[in-house]
């Protein structure tokens, strides 16, 4: 439906592709504003269960450092960011359940698109990180309370203040991740999961999704709390230094 995203619907069950495999999918913002417009599309296809995935070797390496890295003024970060943003809380609150479908690198922008999904299945051999200190940028308080929620504070602050990668086994000791398989067997169980969750009564499904939604945010949160300082770092010195060089592994 755009460059890098494609849907498809088999039996009740939606999928959205991320289609970079050459740049390892990363998600550029066409493809975040694209997000929630290919979900009511699946939904309006009949979809019942979404689940994302990436084409090729990996789920996906994180937002486009590149597209990112030709940044210049305040309102260009602020589109890029608001992109980022609000395509995470459609997922996070769409009525649907979703499930990411994990293999290979799931880093940044990615494992935080992992996070607003409802479940997460992964391979024995994924990889996920969040280095947003490493760049130099900060996420908003949505994004930072679903993690929170998935992993609790102290892997949070293990994960973002050092930014380093973690497998899969330690991804679903602190509870980043529900399940993890062989490879082989990646796609058989995220879709066994989808076709449970499909076969329930469609309104018991969303209401247990938007109750459970509603309990995380007890405290309400507002979307623009920190949206300065968020958008502010997308233009700053460190960050634009960053996203030209490397990170060591």
């Amino acid at each position: 439906m755009t460059s890098g995203i494609e849907t498809s619907v088999e039996k009740n069950v939606g999928y959205i592709r991320l289609n970079r495999p050459d740049q390892h999918n990363a998600i550029s913002k066409e493809m975040w504003l694209a997000i929630p417009q290919a979900m009511t599309t699946l939904k309006n296809a009949g979809a019942r269960c979404i689940v994302v995935h990436g084409e090729g070797d990996d789920f996906s390496s994180g937002a486009n450092t590149a597209e990112a890295a030709q940044l210049k003024t305040y309102d260009e970060a602020s589109h890029l960011w608001h992109a980022i943003r609000d395509s995470l809380h459609a997922v996070w609150n769409f009525e649907i359940p979703t499930i990411a479908m994990i293999h290979g690198v799931c880093f940044g922008g990615g494992c935080l698109l992992a996070s607003a999904c409802d479940l997460r299945v992964a391979s024995d051999e994924s990889m996920f990180a969040i280095p947003v200190a490493w760049l130099g940028l900060t996420l908003d308080d949505m994004t930072m309370m679903r993690l929170v929620t998935l992993v609790g504070q102290a892997n949070a602050k293990k994960l973002l203040l050092t930014g380093d990668s973690i497998n899969s086994a330690e991804a679903h000791r602190i509870g980043l991740i529900n399940t993890v398989v062989p490879l082989s067997s990646l796609r058989s169980t995220a879709d066994g999961l989808a076709r449970r969750i499909t076969s329930n009564v469609p309104f018991s499904v969303a209401s247990c999704k938007q109750a459970i939604n509603r309990i995380m945010c007890e405290q309400p949160l507002c979307p623009d709390d920190n949206d300065k300082e968020v958008v502010s770092a997308f233009i700053s010195e460190a960050f634009q230094d960053k996203v030209k060089r490397k990170r060591p592994t």
